[in-house]
């Protein structure tokens, strides 16, 4: 089965490359990836804070593989309702990409948008608006109107607006995200 090959994949790694190689905390992102699509939360964290430890420690924090670990990490927390714990990690992830990829990388819009959602979740709706807005901004400008991610934003918009209670401002939103996932 398919855990079975990373587990292997992953045993074949460390013996030959050893535990810190790039390829070996692929591999243990891997394997956290999917146990946490099959259910795994517990396991998965584990893997995800191995892999963020050992990236950091032997890559620095810019690197693109600890940023993903870091991602993971933040992902894995806030699925597990963990969101304070969450937090630090998402923000840490946003503004790094921000100073090293840009601000308009859709890697970049990702992870804004990831923090606003989190910033949400955390009933900070009011501090989740601007990310929102901003993601939106970028993605049409960047992306371009009719891709997924631009939609998703759009209709993020609309959520965001109602449970601000400004339903007149949120219904464009919700309209134009409709119509535009229809096509």
């Amino acid at each position: 089965d398919g855990q079975d090959l990373q587990v292997q994949a992953l045993a074949i790694r460390r013996r030959e490359l050893g535990d810190d190689d790039p390829a070996t905390i692929a591999s243990i992102l891997g394997l956290g990836h999917f146990q946490r699509v099959q259910g795994g939360l517990e396991g998965a964290e584990g893997l995800y804070r191995e892999a963020l430890e050992r990236s950091r420690r032997t890559r620095g924090s810019e690197d693109p593989l600890t940023l993903l670990a870091l991602s993971n990490m933040g992902g894995i927390l806030r699925a597990r309702g963990r969101l304070d714990e969450a937090e630090p990690c998402l923000r840490e992830v946003m503004d790094t990409r921000r100073r090293l990829l840009g601000e308009e990388h859709p890697m970049t819009l990702e992870a804004i948008s990831s923090f606003g959602g989190l910033v949400r979740e955390l009933g900070r709706t009011q501090e989740s608006e601007p990310h929102y807005r901003e993601v939106l901004e970028k993605r049409r400008r960047v992306l371009g109107e009719e891709h997924r991610d631009t939609i998703e934003s759009i209709g993020s918009m609309a959520i965001v607006l109602r449970a601000l209670g400004k339903p007149a401002e949120a219904e464009p939103y919700l309209r134009e995200a409709l119509e535009k996932s229809r096509k």
